[in-house]
């Protein structure tokens, strides 16, 4: 057996890979035989059909999987011992695909596989590269906000009739003209004055008809939280919508009390509307870390990318994507091409610092992942006692082990991120920043 690397352009080239008989004989026998011992065909007895037979029943798909097995072997060490970084995975040459192989009157075999090779390059980390740090400072606005939202959903509410100023209206929406139709609620108190009038005063079975930009001002947030849309879809959407209304709900504000204030923030916690305050301004400040926490790296990949100069195949990169995924088409690959260039790049980057930096994720870190992020999701946090806690511990052990591993790998991916982004952080300048959220989701908005 051989393998042999012939160069095409800079970026692409083919592997080569020519199996003799003797590269996959041994294995091949020894696979007629064990088949034999276990074939049941009609007209011999079971474990009884002769060698011969099963080769002319099966010989030429056992001869084809024991010689791939040879060529994948073949492959993979080539790629290793030569230390290559490759686009994908080496596909079959479109060409040499076509020919037919007769597999059992062939002795010698010959396969060619197309590669994209990732050149060699640097990447700059250090301290000259500088970013913002933000922290959140919620405005009093936010707070307000908040607080308001707070004292009515722990108040009291009732069903009523008619349609007031502040109460929460229920109702099947769709557009003019389409058959389509969702359940949605819309709190009146979320939109502009001009909107709630044409609310105020409805009564339920009455039919509400609108403009939904002009409703909702063209704030695609809202319309995307009022249509379960993304904002992305929220800013095509146009056209008059016919709200018909279900039900009507009045929330009269909650009593600030100490019963209040211990049912909502735990007992004895805080005793006063100020404390309140700022319960609510440290609560958002905490919320908001995991995005502060990916504007922080979505800034620093996006530098590194730019400042990484390596040049990859993108008419390989197109051709692996609709191999790898039978559903991609080919069009929607080309318009988001650079969107795949971009992530592709940035996978070989990463994995250039984790093995540069030798970063690693041990078994008991994605143990410990996978139990903190499935207990939070199950019971909505990680303080829990210690019956609670053993049943979760032997939980993850068999939950990591299921979709053939993928779980395991899954929280393998996490921890590692996780690590690369501490090291990021400590290898180039953060400037901490104070910022009101109003701020921080503009910036965010505006990255991307």
């Amino acid at each position: 057996m051989a393998v042999s690397f012939q160069k095409q352009s800079d970026l692409e080239g083919q592997l080569v890979v020519s199996v003799k008989e003797n590269d996959f004989k041994s294995n091949y026998e020894k696979k007629l035989k064990d088949y034999a011992k276990q074939a049941n065909f009609k007209g011999f007895r079971p474990g009884k059909v002769p060698v011969a037979v099963v080769q002319k029943m099966v010989g030429q798909s056992l001869i084809a999987e024991e010689v791939f097995k040879v060529v994948e072997n073949e492959i993979n060490g080539y790629i290793t011992d030569n230390n290559l970084t490759l686009v994908g995975r080496p596909l079959p040459n479109e060409k040499e695909s076509n020919k037919e192989i007769k597999w059992q009157e062939q002795k010698d075999f010959e396969f060619i596989y197309d590669i994209a090779t990732v050149p060699s390059f640097d990447i700059k980390i250090s301290k000259k590269l500088s970013f913002n740090d933000y922290s959140i400072v919620p405005s009093k606005d936010k707070i307000k906000e908040i607080k308001e939202s707070i004292i009515k959903r722990n108040g009291e509410s009732e069903q009523v009739e008619e349609a007031g100023k502040g109460d929460v209206v229920k109702g099947n929406v769709k557009k003019v003209g389409s058959e389509e139709e969702d359940k949605l609620n819309l709190w009146l108190d979320k939109i502009s004055t001009a909107s709630q009038e044409q609310f105020i005063g409805k009564k339920i079975k009455d039919i509400v008809s609108f403009d939904i930009q002009k409703f909702f001002n063209s704030e695609e947030a809202l319309i995307a939280q009022f249509t379960g849309v993304s904002k992305e879809e929220a800013k095509e959407l146009s056209g008059e919508y016919e709200f018909e209304i279900t039900s009507i709900t009045r929330y009269k504000d909650a009593e600030l009390n100490q019963e209040f204030f211990d049912k909502v923030f735990g007992e004895g916690k805080i005793s006063s509307e100020a404390d309140m305050d700022k319960e609510i301004a440290s609560n958002i400040s905490v919320n908001y870390k995991q995005n502060v926490d990916y504007l922080l790296f979505s800034q620093i990949r996006k530098k590194l990318l730019a400042e990484t100069k390596f040049e990859i195949s993108t008419e390989f990169l197109k051709r692996w994507i609709l191999e790898a995924n039978s559903e991609a088409k080919m069009d929607e690959i080309e318009k988001d091409i650079n969107k795949y260039v971009d992530e592709y790049k940035w996978s070989v980057i990463r994995n250039k610092i984790v093995d540069e930096n030798k970063i690693t994720a041990s078994k008991e870190e994605i143990e410990n992942d996978a139990y903190k992020k499935v207990l939070g999701q199950y019971m909505g946090t990680t303080d829990v006692n210690d019956e609670m806690k053993t049943m979760f511990a032997s939980y993850i052990q068999k939950y990591l082990q299921e979709d053939k591993g993928k779980n395991y790998y899954n929280h393998f991916e996490n921890v590692l991120a996780d690590k690369v982004m501490s090291f990021l952080k400590e290898n180039v300048s953060l400037e901490s920043k104070e910022v009101t959220t109003e701020e921080f989701e503009k910036l965010v908005e505006e990255s991307l």
